[in-house]
């Protein structure tokens, strides 16, 4: 048994929520004239936004800072283009790992017709500006490896279990908290509840301990730095 660690639950029914015509917008964290005394960032982690988009709608994104942007479509797939030339498709059961430099711009599209999209966006501020984008494309299969976590890429995890399975989970440096969000399902992670679209920020912790408590429960891990320096531009 793992002792218990520091941290903050981000509830699902808390969130931000913005809706426009064709798009919505859940906000884990204070943007975009969301604001709440209680949904300040998480170390360099500062946006973490699920996204709809109706059928050949798109947002732009701008991209003040050196950031590392995590994209995980949840339903259909999504098409992505910056202003370097640069493009792309995502689609559920894979995750884009994008390392942006600062001023970057980035349209995000539905391809489909006639279907909604959803996606996450995991925004942390990066150690240092970067002189152009990297971009690594991830396919995982949650069937295939279930009860375990799978790297997506930049130090983030997912995974499927059913109900009872058990994961343990180890941080890779002592200056790292972790973010966990469940996408599905319901967990208990440090001995705290978690149900769908919750998270829960961990730091002063090495080692988290999660358990499902429904079948076809899906969770997502990322490992967040807490005390880097960060480009000092983007302060």
């Amino acid at each position: 048994m793992l002792p218990q660690s520091q941290g903050k639950i981000f509830l699902a029914d808390e969130r931000g929520l913005q809706e426009h015509a064709g798009r919505r917008r859940y906000y884990t964290f204070n943007a975009d004239g969301f604001y709440n005394e209680h949904k300040t960032p998480f170390g360099a982690l500062y946006a973490l936004h699920e996204d709809t988009l109706d059928a050949e709608q798109s947002i732009t994104l701008h991209v003040n800072a050196a950031t590392d942007i995590l994209l995980l479509p949840t339903v259909g797939a999504i098409t992505w283009k910056d202003s370097t030339g640069r493009s792309g498709q995502v689609t559920a059961g894979q995750s884009l790992y994008y390392a942006a430099p600062r001023e970057v711009v980035l349209v995000i599209s539905n391809p489909y017709e006639n279907a909604l999209v959803n996606f996450l966006q995991w925004w942390f501020k990066c150690r240092a500006a970067a002189d152009s984008s990297v971009v690594q494309l991830t396919d995982f299969d949650l069937n295939l490896h279930k009860d375990q976590l799978i790297p997506m890429g930049r130090q983030a995890w997912i995974g499927k279990f059913n109900g009872r399975a058990e994961a343990v989970h180890s941080l890779a440096a002592p200056d790292q908290g972790l973010f966990v969000f469940v996408l599905e399902g319901a967990f208990e992670v440090q001995y705290r509840l978690l149900n769908a679209r919750d998270g829960l920020a961990l730091w002063d912790v090495s080692e988290v301990e999660l358990e499902a408590l429904s079948n076809e429960a899906i969770v997502i891990i990322a490992a967040v730095p807490l005390q880097a320096q960060y480009d000092e531009r983007q302060v």
